[in-house]
């Protein structure tokens, strides 16, 4: 005959205790998760908008050649463009701009036998 030491059943709420202890400490994993996940996104967000920042510096850097104002000192060139800015608000000044780049953009792609990407 085997003698089996007694050993009360846990009772319900020690149960529920420890059920609340192990949900916790998943919950508390899953929001480590989260907040890791977070921080890529965001990481990846912000490397996406610097990338394109540097795409469009770029760009802007090619059409400063383009125009034959690459020669130019650097304060003479930003104040070409600050007078350029100022004048934004007249749509006339604006469409001129436009026809005249639009004509050169074709010329010089004429020119070089590749079409704007835009």
């Amino acid at each position: 005959m085997v003698i089996r030491e007694y050993m009360p059943m846990p009772s319900k709420i020690e149960r529920l205790i420890q059920q609340l202890a192990e949900y916790e400490a998943r919950s508390k994993a899953a929001r480590a998760e989260l907040q890791k996940l977070r921080k890529e996104q965001d990481r990846q967000t912000r490397i996406a908008e610097r990338k394109a920042r540097s795409k469009a510096i770029f760009a802007a850097g090619t059409m400063v050649e383009a125009a034959g104002l690459l020669a130019l000192d650097r304060t003479t060139l930003l104040g070409i463009l600050l007078e350029a800015k100022e004048n934004l608000q007249d749509p006339q000044k604006v469409a001129s701009w436009k026809r005249l780049g639009e004509h050169q953009d074709r010329a010089r792609s004429t020119d070089t036998g590749t079409g704007s990407t835009e």
